[in-house]
């Protein structure tokens, strides 16, 4: 049985007011899925806006989702440049101003590689 995939820069996260946010690799990460550079866990978490995030408090007003938090641990054994890469099953939150923190969802953007 295949684990949880790993999570490339052709992936996304997707916060639950329809928001999504790209990912990038550093220059750095030498492992790749195809052409994909894999994602690694420290690349994740911070300051980066969900495009299109359509969260509105109960006034009316926006606060799209401008951050994110990750609160698990990445692969076990599978590493870039010495941080665990994220997999599709991490726990990843998106964060906006209200303050409010939702769970977001991760989109690996390959199918091919898997890890634990």
């Amino acid at each position: 049985m295949a684990g949880p995939l790993v999570v490339v820069d052709a992936g996304d996260l997707t916060c639950t007011h329809t928001g999504k946010r790209s990912l990038t690799a550093p220059d750095t990460v030498k492992l790749t899925v195809g052409s994909s550079p894999a994602i690694p866990l420290t690349s994740v978490a911070g300051d980066a806006a969900y495009a299109d995030c359509i969260f509105k408090d109960t006034n009316g007003v926006g606060h799209p989702c401008k951050s994110t938090t990750v609160t698990s641990k990445g692969a076990k054994k599978l590493t870039v440049g010495g941080s665990p890469v994220l997999l599709d099953s991490d726990a990843v939150n998106s964060v906006n101003d209200v303050p409010a923190t939702f769970p977001a969802t991760v989109h690996p953007g390959q199918s091919k590689l898997s890890a634990s």
